[in-house]
């Protein structure tokens, strides 16, 4: 993050730091070799990049086939980022807590994965969340966020499903009614690849955040942003190894108000974008993005 949040005592974000237990291989010498096993499943706690979407795993620059991330993962490249507000869920998101994962072999080819997970969960106030202070390594209350992520398919087609959730506010109530402020943010994925030949990647996300707003008084309301995108890259030529991709972004927002120190008069609206290119891979393992 030191790229964008270049605050006056700059630090360097960890994006992953963490011990993770192979625990299939605990079943070793119990009950069967760990090969005969058609599951593989470890636990981690610490520091991790918490398994939310499709896109979280490809959140390495280094594995970047666009200049800037989808919208709905999207945490300062956009365009009058200060008046459409915030993304659903800044990528990559970077948590402290635990996790278990497993990979179960279904049929032959088709394999599915759950991951189950507890964090410190995003962090703000009255006004909703705030993607800035959730960057801290120690929580703002004492309720932990929880969610998950399951998906299903072979390495052609596979298909995800996440949701996590929990309290971002202070331990106390908020003053409205007693109650504490609190998120749900859900989404669904679909990625297809034909060898090298095509990816398509669809992806719809959505976060519902609890708000104290000032309307006729203050008032409890319930935002929602939400949104998705399609991507495709297609191969032109192996031989010059030049691919063509396109991706369509929408995310939209739906408030009684609006964005916080935005100039919009509505807190209702929606925003699109259409990114297409080329993508040259060059000799070293270094890509140009056109």
């Amino acid at each position: 993050c030191i790229s964008c949040h270049n605050e006056i005592t700059s630090r360097l974000e960890l994006v992953e730091g963490c011990a993770r237990f192979d625990l299939r291989k605990c079943l070793e010498g119990f009950c069967c070799a760990c090969d005969d096993h058609d599951f593989q499943a470890s636990a981690e706690a610490g520091r991790f990049i918490v398994p939310f979407g499709a896109f979280y795993q490809q959140v390495n620059p280094g594995v970047y086939r666009t200049v800037t991330v989808p919208l709905i993962y999207n945490m300062g490249q956009r365009a009058r980022d200060g008046q459409i507000g915030d993304s659903v869920l800044p990528m990559p998101y970077s948590d402290e807590g635990a996790n278990l994962n497993s990979e179960l072999l279904l049929t032959e080819g088709l394999t599915a994965t759950l991951d189950a997970y507890v964090v410190n969960g995003l962090q703000g106030g009255n006004d909703g969340i705030d993607f800035d202070a959730s960057r801290e390594y120690v929580d703002n209350n004492r309720s932990p966020a929880t969610g998950g992520r399951a998906t299903i398919g072979t390495k052609s087609l596979r298909l995800g499903g996440s949701v996590v959730g929990g309290r971002f506010g202070n331990n106390g109530p908020s003053d409205i009614d007693g109650r504490g402020l609190n998120y749900l943010i859900y989404g669904a994925d679909v990625t297809y690849r034909l060898q090298d030949l095509v990816r398509l990647q669809f992806e719809y996300a959505q976060r519902e955040t609890d708000r104290i707003a000032e309307l006729d008084e203050l008032t409890r309301i319930r935002e929602r942003v939400g949104g998705y995108y399609l991507e495709g890259e297609f191969l032109l030529s192996r031989i010059y190894r030049l691919n063509f991709l396109a991706r369509y972004d929408s995310q939209s927002r739906s408030s009684l108000a609006t964005v916080p120190d935005s100039d919009l008069p509505t807190g209702n609206f929606a925003v699109h974008r259409f990114t297409y290119g080329l993508n040259w891979s060059l000799p070293g393992g270094r890509l140009l993005m056109i």
